[in-house]
């Protein structure tokens, strides 16, 4: 590891900051299978030893029984964690831009289909190191989209009332009991339910 660094290091100090980043990315490239193979062998065990020796000894809260047998995953925030997962998020952001060019060139948006959007733009806050505080939970996100729906919903509807209201002449009186007579007294009984 101190070779990474030391190369780091002497470098010429009139880079630009794309050559700076391009050899940030360089090394954690080079630091990336080390780091993931500490946390694996090392790391992970350590601490889930730690944690079963205080729960055992009462230091700890008792487990709540819906989070049993459930084990457990840490998530590390260092910034060497964070920066490795950062290059998760540029994959990812690779993809989407490949994905566009190909929508655009096909005038096919069918290739979006294959992406779960509310799970990647999740991830990529997480991996970023958005506070969990700031995004809404999914049950609120549901109802926001249920809303706006029923919202587009009413004004398409609305749309098509004022669309068919302008399209009978204003001297010509609707016939009772005509098809368009009972599409009118319908509209008029569900603007009045709303």
């Amino acid at each position: 590891f101190v070779d990474l660094f030391t190369l780091l290091a002497s470098r010429d100090k009139n880079m630009t900051a794309t050559e700076v980043l391009e050899l940030a990315e360089e090394k954690l490239a080079l630091l990336g299978p080390a780091l993931g193979r500490l946390q694996v062998e090392l790391y992970d065990p350590l601490l889930s030893r730690v944690f079963w020796i205080l729960y055992r000894a009462g230091y700890l809260a008792p487990v709540p029984e819906e989070l049993r047998d459930q084990g457990i995953e840490v998530d590390y925030i260092s910034k060497l964690a964070m920066a490795m997962r950062a290059f998760e998020t540029k994959a990812a952001q690779g993809a989407l831009m490949f994905t566009g060019s190909v929508v655009q060139a096909t005038q096919d948006p069918s290739a979006w289909d294959v992406y779960d959007m509310d799970k990647i733009t999740r991830g990529v806050a997480e991996r970023y190191g958005t506070p969990q505080e700031w995004l809404r939970p999914e049950s609120e996100v549901r109802k926001i989209r249920e809303s706006r729906q029923a919202a587009q919903e009413k004004a398409q509807q609305e749309q098509g009332m004022r669309d068919l209201a302008a399209a009978v002449p204003v001297e010509k009186k609707v016939e009772e009991g005509s098809i368009l007579d009972q599409i009118i007294q319908g509209a008029q009984a569900s603007a009045e339910v709303q």
